[in-house]
């Protein structure tokens, strides 16, 4: 559905939910780096222009499998709660009231908000976080080149010119400390957003345990559906919530993989 934040819809159909893939083939979504390596990455987000603040957790997994443990104030209303991406098949959540026809916004704000992190800090120090062995300023302008990012279900664009001001600082483990000031175009308007937090690239952490539980959590399945109006059909691509309950992540991977069998012909 439609997104709230300048983002053009894309339906992709029948492609995963991924976080840092760049759906369209025809967008300059920039470069893989070592940045994108991180698989433990903690932001803070505030909007300079509507004073919406948002604190994420994002762990991201083998197998697209994603949890993002949220901390939000949106237009002066508090939202906490989880929510994981299984398999890039399915959505789930727990303590999110999320708007019906709008669930996957709930996916797709961190998601092009993580992008866009990785895309500064891929732009800044193209090396990756390896090079930064000490604190280290940040001051870089880009005059003619935008930022676009992309998920499977919505777009942006950030527009040039563009610049990205302040630090980076390695600490203990694999982890780089950050704290930048960006400012682009949004349409025709000058848009400002501060960033903070943690990079990290935990070895540690590879697979999500199917052992994790998950009941009284809401469950959607992520995909192109379609909607019947008077005035004819929709064709869209979200997450729909289903009404099967699982105990753990197990249990819907064996669902995923059970909806991903060949139908057989009689």
């Amino acid at each position: 559905m439609k997104k709230t934040y300048s983002v053009l819809i894309l339906v992709m159909w029948l492609l995963p939910l991924s976080v840092f893939a760049c759906a369209d083939t025809e967008s300059d979504c920039g470069t893989p780096t070592a940045w994108h390596e991180g698989n433990r990455i903690e932001l803070n987000m505030n909007d300079d222009q509507s004073q919406n603040k948002s604190h994420w957790l994002m762990k991201l997994y083998s197998g697209n499998d994603i949890i993002i443990e949220k901390d939000e104030r949106y237009q002066g209303k508090s939202i906490k709660g989880t929510l994981g991406i299984i398999g890039g098949r399915m959505m789930i959540t727990n303590g999110l009231e999320l708007k019906s026809g709008y669930e996957i916004d709930a996916a797709d704000g961190p998601a092009l908000m993580i992008q866009l992190l990785l895309r500064l800090l891929s732009e800044v120090v193209a090396e990756g976080p390896s090079k930064i062995s000490k604190p280290i300023d940040i001051n870089h302008r880009e005059k003619d080149k935008d930022i676009k990012l992309v998920t499977a279900a919505a777009s942006a664009v950030f527009g040039a010119p563009w610049s990205v001001t302040g630090n980076l600082a390695p600490v203990q483990g694999s982890s780089i400390v950050y704290h930048l000031r960006f400012t682009a175009k949004v349409g025709e308007s000058d848009y400002t957003l501060t960033f903070s937090g943690t990079w990290t690239k935990d070895n540690t952490m590879d697979i999500l345990s199917g052992d994790k539980k998950i009941e009284g959590w809401q469950v959607y399945k992520i995909g192109p559906y379609m909607k019947k109006y008077k005035g004819g059909t929709i064709f869209d691509y979200g997450a729909q919530p289903i009404s099967e309950s699982f105990k753990n992540v197990s249990a819907i991977r064996r669902y995923i993989h059970e909806q991903e069998k060949p139908i057989e012909a009689n």
